[in-house]
């Protein structure tokens, strides 16, 4: 036997470390023993027994148990605590954790000759326990409640200690009461190391005692009904006392074809006393003997004869992860990594909790986990291949050379229900998986099943197959999901764009303005994702795409980003002329909605496969035409409100300026007269630093070298502290401005050019980079740092500075944040009227990738841009006009057939059966 098993049961101590990923093997007696750890992480102390409220022998008990598995696993008492950050449903039983076949087979064949009985999984098995507890030890940290607080140099070892501080806790994630640990699979493989040196659990809790053992097999044809009987009575639990007693009516012959012998766990010799005594006789059992014989005789002869037993053995132990003495983020850490390393060695025999996504977003991937059937090999299901959420329902297999690209991957919140990923042999090592975030299980197998590795928010677990059967297989990390691959992005390109047009369909949509942000953040992901691959010129293509929704459909069309128009009243004939556009957008969108209906009823209604697919794209050659059409349209509503921008932004300047030149000349006077003073306190000092720097910026400096300036210059002083809020808010200021003035220079350069992507790649992603810094902090206004200022006392001069400046630099930051933001609208609609004449930024996923039909996406792409641009027109219309004032409003589901149109997601509309557009039942027109 492996001498690194724990071979003794007695002289057990508290603190003793055990490898759960290696298992257990059978001791001579036939009871299990954990692998023990090679180097001991915590200070080993004795097991001092305390005598517990129950001492002594408890109420007969009863259980049933199908197969003899089931049986075993419950001879054997001893419990895992659940994991440090653990939900409901933990469940780790190390009586299932048996290293090979062989160790399982000798156990079995042990304790067969112990319980004097055969065992199979075709029997029911009746058992019989006889309790003694006489004392209980715990660790003093982990007792309930704690008898001392944890302290390092009392309960770790120097090795250990050495040995945790070099495992780093990753990125620490704070989220109001959620913490969390991010970590990568580098990250990850010294935790596995560790637990392989230093174990998995400790042992914090010994119980001793004895325990007499009796089972008997019930009879084939009986078994159902007595199992029946015993779960009605019991709900499936054991049954003590007097019920217990009833249930040894089963032990007879008319029930029982065989009944095993007493057993005492403690070895006891009374025992066998007792038996010639007499005591235990019951004629009425199968082999004359019973525990229930005695508790049918008087309470006196009983209690008599059990003062007798006096042996004692550990009846129970209690094992707890040693993330209970880490430091919290490794103790994170710690746990991910073991939930892993348990569910990849010992598979669906462990059923571990794991985190889901948050309910908002697992609500748009799915409701729940259905079965985890194992995929058809033959009949290949068919994946989503790309979106912002998917979750997983059951297990599939993975159609060769396609891809899943995912911003969240939501499996299995249980170990049990983790579905499996059937790859084909060849994609097995490298599969075609991307994702932002994955949380909670799954497995990935190859074709025939005879690999597989296990998946664990992200993390994939794999094991090295040993040289011997004798030797066992040691888990290891293989890698993560969360690394962006151009194969699988080429593989994916189709539904990526199809997944960015839907995107864009749902920019617009002013009845659900909660999915803006998750939309951005989906399009900056998959802008990201595409770059490393960013000289494939499709990957390129789509990238632009993915920036601009970021960068410009983001932030015109999301509700609190816009710009009041109240001012942008339209005249009765171009009000008119909108509105006939408006309804002839509705006609196109109307008539799109007729179209995917009768290819719908060409669908049904012809099996053959040309004719299908020559009314499909006949379907979508026309969702094309009323696609120009309505982009002509919207076109037209865009220069309109582009017409009335420029006026506004004319006199927007205007008010700049003048706005610019009062808080000039009076930030000069004061500055004059400040300069005359003494500086005499560092507030004064501040004070007259600030007035420079305000001078600078009302002068129109170099904008470059003036935000270099607000990076770069040194907190010296006190003063310069005192000036860090402004410093903070002019740097955001700035970056704001140099945002307009990129996409005015994109504007510029789509002017009369053909598209040039790496141009464009360029400035959108120097767009976006520079908008997170202009919001990635709180933007303060500066008259509240001048109240801050004049309540820290500056001195009486520059209190009257303060205040004689204060509100020309009030009114010169509105005139410039009203200038900006008309400037920000003009260069949004601008760009998007250039895409919609151009077709500069268009993906086309039905043409330019190989191996994808037009059946699969075409028509699905074309109505997800015309969804786009009704919305848009919409929305657009209600920002200009106002109509909910007029009372004339015209919301997105009130303007007549077109709510049936713009009711359902495109990505429900594609049959996965036909691989063509269906109609939701129930719609009409």
């Amino acid at each position: 036997m492996d001498n690194q098993f724990q071979s003794e049961m007695e002289g057990l101590q508290l603190g003793h470390a055990v490898n759960l990923l290696r298992g257990s093997a059978a001791l001579p007696m036939g009871w299990p023993a954990l692998a023990a750890a090679l180097r001991m992480p915590l200070r080993l102390f004795p097991a001092e027994s305390v005598r517990p409220p129950d001492f002594g022998w408890q109420r007969l008990c009863a259980s049933m148990y199908r197969g003899a598995d089931a049986l075993l696993e419950q001879l054997w008492d001893c419990r895992v605590q659940p994991l440090l950050f653990e939900l409901p449903g933990f469940e780790v039983v190390p009586a299932r954790l048996v290293r090979h076949d062989c160790d399982r087979a000798m156990r079995k064949e042990r304790m067969e000759d112990l319980l004097g009985l055969r065992l199979t999984e075709d029997r029911t098995y009746l058992l019989f326990k006889l309790r003694r507890t006489d004392g209980r030890a715990e660790h003093e940290v982990t007792a309930r409640p704690a008898r001392a607080y944890f302290n390092r140099e009392r309960h770790l070892t120097a090795d250990w200690k050495r040995a945790a501080s070099r495992l780093r806790p990753g990125t620490r994630v704070h989220d109001g009461f959620e913490h969390d640990a991010v970590i990568t699979a580098g990250i990850a493989q010294p935790y596995l190391d560790c637990m392989y040196e230093y174990g998995t659990h400790f042992v914090s809790g010994i119980e001793t005692g004895d325990t007499l053992l009796q089972v008997a097999a019930i009879r084939p044809e009986l078994a159902e009904r007595v199992y029946a009987h015993w779960a009605q009575i019991s709900n499936g639990a054991a049954v003590y006392g007097e019920e217990a007693l009833g249930m040894s009516a089963f032990l007879g012959p008319s029930c029982a074809f065989e009944v095993g012998g007493i057993v005492s766990q403690a070895q006891d010799p009374a025992l066998s006393v007792t038996q010639e005594s007499g005591v235990w006789n019951d004629p009425s059992a199968f082999g004359g003997v019973s525990l229930a014989g005695a508790l049918r005789t008087s309470h006196e002869e009983t209690r008599a004869a059990l003062t007798t037993f006096h042996s004692h053995a550990v009846i129970r132990t209690e094992l707890t992860s040693l993330a209970r003495f880490l430091e919290y983020y490794r103790a994170i850490a710690f746990e991910r990594v073991l939930r892993g390393g348990l569910m990849q060695r010992w598979g669906r025999r462990v059923n571990l909790p794991l985190r889901r996504m948050p309910s908002v977003e697992r609500a748009i991937g799915a409701a729940a986990v259905a079965d985890n059937a194992p995929a058809d090999r033959d009949a290949v299901q068919p994946i989503k291949r790309c979106g912002r959420v998917i979750s997983l329902h059951r297990s599939e297999a993975l159609q060769q050379g396609s891809a899943i690209v995912a911003q969240y991957l939501d499996a299995a919140p249980m170990s049990r229900l983790a579905p499996a990923i059937r790859l084909h042999d060849s994609e097995f090592e490298n599969p075609a998986i991307v994702c932002q975030k994955m949380v909670g299980a799954m497995f990935l197998e190859d074709w025939d099943g005879g690999l597989r590795d296990a998946v664990v928010d992200g993390l994939r677990f794999t094991h090295d197959l040993p040289a011997c059967r004798t030797e066992e297989p040691k888990v290891r990390l293989r890698g993560d999901l969360h690394s962006t691959q151009v194969e699988c992005l080429l593989a994916a390109l189709p539904w990526i764009a199809a997944e960015l047009e839907r995107c864009g369909a749902g920019f617009a949509c002013a009845a659900a303005p909660e999915q803006h942000p998750r939309s951005a953040s989906f399009a900056k992901w998959i802008a990201e994702s595409l770059k490393v691959g960013s000289g494939q010129k499709d990957l390129r293509q789509l990238r632009v795409l993915a920036l601009y929704q970021c960068a410009i459909e983001a932030a015109f069309w999301t509700k609190d980003r816009v710009l009041d128009t109240g001012d942008l009243i339209l005249t009765p004939d171009e009000r008119r002329n909108v509105r006939r556009h408006l309804h002839a957008i509705s006609s196109c969108a109307i008539e799109a909605d007729i179209c995917l209906r009768d290819h719908s009823a060409v669908n049904r209604a012809h099996a053959d496969s040309e004719i299908f697919e020559s009314a499909h794209i006949r379907m979508q050659r026309k969702l094309r035409a009323l696609r120009e059409e309505a982009s002509g349209h919207y076109v037209s509503v865009l220069e309109t409100v582009l017409r009335k921008l420029e006026p506004m932004i004319q006199n927007a300047e205007e008010e700049f300026r003048a706005s610019s030149r009062q808080a000039l000349e009076s930030a000069g006077a004061s500055w004059k007269h400040l300069g005359a003073l003494e500086p005499a306190s560092s507030q004064q000092l501040a004070a007259d630093r600030l007035v420079q720097w305000m001078i600078s910026a009302l002068e129109q400096p170099a904008e470059q070298e003036r935000r270099a300036q607000l990076h770069t210059e040194p907190a010296q002083n006190e003063a310069q502290s005192i000036l860090a809020p402004y410093l903070h808010h002019e740097a955001i200021a700035h970056a704001r401005i140099h945002t307009v003035k990129l996409l005015e220079e994109l504007c510029r350069f789509s002017d009369g050019q053909k598209a040039d992507i790496a141009v464009m790649e360029q400035l959108l992603s120097e767009i976006v980079d520079n908008t997170e810094a202009a919001e990635s902090s709180e933007f303060v206004p500066v008259d509240r740092y001048f109240a801050d200022l004049v309540a820290n006392g500056p001195g009486d001069a520059a209190v009257s500075w303060i205040q004689a400046i204060s509100s020309h630099w009030k009114l010169f930051e509105s005139a410039r944040a009203r200038l900006l933001a008309l400037r920000f609208q003009r260069s949004c609609l601008h760009l998007e009227a250039w895409r919609l004449r151009s077709n500069g930024l268009q993906a086309n996923p039905a043409a330019g990738f190989g191996g994808i039909s037009l059946l699969s996406l075409g028509g699905q792409t074309e109505h997800l841009r015309l969804l786009a641009l009704v919305r848009k027109s919409l929305r657009l219309q209600q920002l200009v006009h106002g109509f909910a004032d007029s009372g004339e409003a015209i919301g997105d589901l009130e303007l007549g057939a077109l709510g049936h149109l713009i009711a359902f997601q495109c990505a429900d509309m594609l049959d996965p059966a036909v691989g063509c557009l269906r109609m939701p039942e129930g719609s009409h027109v």
